[in-house]
C-alpha cells in the first residue's frame, strides 16, 4: 500500500492526525507526491583502545537516480581527541587510496539537488 501512495500520491486527510495538523497550512487538501527518495544502509563499528573510544558509522546511501554515496561518520566520546582521530582516519583512508571529502550537505539536500538536475 505504501508503494501505491508513493506512485500516485496521498491526500493530507489520509495521513495520521498528528501529521495532518503539522502540515495543515502547507498542504491544505492538495495531493502530496514523492519528489525525492533515498535509502541508507548503516553499519556501526565500535573501536576501543586504552586511550580512545569511538563509534564509526558507515553509510551507503542510494538515491533515486541510481547514484550511491558512502559516508563515514565518527562519533567521539571524548571531544578532546578529535584531532588525533581525524589524523588516524585520514592516514588510514590515504593508505587504502580512498579519497576523503568533508560532507557539507545533508542527504536530503543532496537528494533534492539530484532531483533538480534530472
Amino acid at each position: 500500500m505504501a508503494d501505491e501512495y508513493v506512485e500516485k500520491g496521498i491526500l493530507p486527510s489520509q495521513l495520521p492526525k498528528t501529521i495532518q495538523s503539522a502540515i495543515a497550512e502547507l498542504a491544505e487538501d492538495r495531493l502530496l507526491i514523492c519528489i525525492v527518495s533515498f535509502h541508507t544502509d548503516r553499519t556501526r563499528i565500535r573501536c576501543h583502545d586504552k586511550e580512545l573510544s569511538i563509534l564509526l558509522e558507515i553509510d551507503k546511501t542510494g538515491f533515486a537516480d541510481g547514484s550511491v554515496d558512502y559516508e563515514l561518520e565518527i562519533e567521539l566520546f571524548d571531544k578532546k581527541l578529535s584531532n588525533r582521530v581525524i589524523a588516524v582516519i585520514t592516514g588510514l583512508m590515504k593508505s587504502l587510496e580512498i579519497p576523503i571529502t568533508f560532507q557539507k550537505e545533508s542527504k536530503l539536500a543532496r537528494a533534492l539537488r539530484r532531483a533538480a538536475d534530472r
